[in-house]
Parts: C-alpha cells; sequence; structure tokens
C-alpha cells in the first residue's frame, strides 16, 4: 500500500488543527487525571510527624534545616552589602529597631519598645529594651545603637546604602536605653529604612575586634540565629 501524503494546503490546515485540538484535551485530561491522584494520596498532619521513625507520635525538636539560596553570599556585614543572598542571612543574625509586620507594611517594635516624632518631624525619639544580648553574651544598650549609625553615616564605611540615612544630621544616646534620631529633613521613610536589613544593629566591641574580618569570620547579632561558620561559595552554618 502506498500513502498519498500530497494534500491541499487547506485539506492539511484542517488536519492539523484536529490534532493540535486532540493534544490540547489528551494534555489536559493528564493534568486533571494528576490532580486527583494529588488529592486522593495520603496526607499527614506534621504534628503527627515521628523523625525518629518509632511511631511515638511526638515530634524531635532540633536538628538541621539545609536551605539553598539562588544568590551568592559575600559579607555579613549589613552595611556594607546589597546582595540578596547576604540580606537573606542577615535578616536571621540581626534585629533592628522596628520591624514591618506580617502585612509588609505596618511598622512595629523590635529592639525598640516605642518611640515618638517631634511635631516637626525632625526628632526621633526611640526607648529601647533593656533585655537584650548579642551573640557574644555583652548587653545591647543605646551605646551600640549609635555606634551603628555613625558608622553607617560614616565616609570610611562606604557603605552602599547609605543614601538610606542621608537625611539624618546626627544621633545620640542620652542614656543606656534611649536612642535618638536628629533630621537634616523631614523624611518620612525614615522607620522604614530603620526596619530594613542593612539597619541591623551592631555590637562595636565585635566589629572593632574583627576588623577586615567582620561579616565574614567574625558576626556578632541579637537576631533568632547566632552565626557560626562561612565558607565562600559554599556554605553558611547558623545555630
Amino acid at each position: 500500500m502506498k500513502a498519498n501524503f500530497n494534500w491541499k494546503p487547506k485539506e492539511r490546515g484542517i488536519y492539523m488543527k484536529k490534532q493540535k485540538r486532540l493534544l490540547i484535551v489528551l494534555l489536559a485530561c493528564i493534568f486533571i487525571a494528576s490532580l486527583l491522584l494529588t488529592g486522593c494520596g495520603p496526607s499527614e498532619d506534621p504534628a503527627d510527624a515521628d523523625p525518629s521513625g518509632e511511631g511515638t507520635g511526638e515530634v524531635t525538636k532540633g536538628g538541621t534545616a539545609v536551605v539553598a539560596l539562588y544568590a551568592v553570599c559575600y559579607t555579613y556585614d549589613p552595611q556594607k552589602t546589597t546582595s540578596y543572598g547576604d540580606w537573606s542571612i542577615n535578616n536571621h543574625i540581626y534585629d533592628t529597631l522596628v520591624t514591618l509586620d506580617f502585612d509588609g507594611q505596618t511598622i512595629v517594635p523590635s529592639l525598640a519598645t516605642d518611640w515618638t516624632v517631634s511635631e516637626d518631624g525632625m526628632t526621633y525619639t526611640f526607648n529601647l529594651r533593656d533585655d537584650v544580648k548579642f551573640h557574644s553574651g555583652k548587653a545591647m544598650t543605646a551605646a551600640d545603637v549609635k555606634y551603628t549609625f555613625e558608622r553607617w553615616m560614616d565616609p570610611d564605611t562606604a557603605s552602599p546604602t547609605k543614601e538610606y540615612i542621608v537625611n539624618i544630621a546626627s544621633v545620640e544616646a542620652p542614656d543606656d536605653y534611649t536612642f535618638v534620631i536628629h533630621m537634616a529633613k523631614p523624611d518620612n521613610n525614615i522607620l522604614l529604612r530603620c526596619a530594613s536589613t542593612c539597619a541591623g544593629i551592631l555590637n562595636q566591641e565585635s566589629v572593632e575586634a574583627g576588623g577586615e574580618s567582620y561579616g565574614t569570620s567574625v558576626v556578632d547579632g541579637t537576631g533568632p540565629f547566632r552565626f557560626k561558620e562561612y565558607i565562600q561559595d559554599d556554605r553558611t552554618i547558623l545555630e
């Protein structure tokens, strides 16, 4: 038998349309079937998970979580980087004066319990928590907050995010748990800047002791995770 494929253009077009329709229907059926199979599969409540495999139904705390990042990490000095990889780690190491609530818009307390703004918008006064320690064990005070902002503003730091605080004229720490920002001109975004990752509060003693190694081998914050090890292009370990 000899097949004849010398179709006219119109006939070939009709055939191709039918084939495309058939393919679309077939793919749709496969997709629906996969959804049904997934929905019918067994589900497991994390609260019932038993990592030990002994069937006790108890959750074992601790262990190691391995997280892959799609950005390279360079330094965990929050004032010297704009890398997504660095920021994603620094968010776990450092705390800021204020932070954003879960809606991503509302500014809420963090290291500062509350704050006031002068009527002219030129002075911000923060009352700080008195129960915070750096990972090294040193108590955090307003002196560390003052040092953090002055270092951030210092041209010698060459911070790529210095523009965040370009409207700040000066800062002061009148006592251990009060921090004051004096503005050069009003800036409605300054609280938002104080909530950014690059505003992580530093331990002056650790930064000065670490020198050029601060951010890679010496890192000290007040956040939920403590820095343990950094190997460039390989891994970062927090605990």
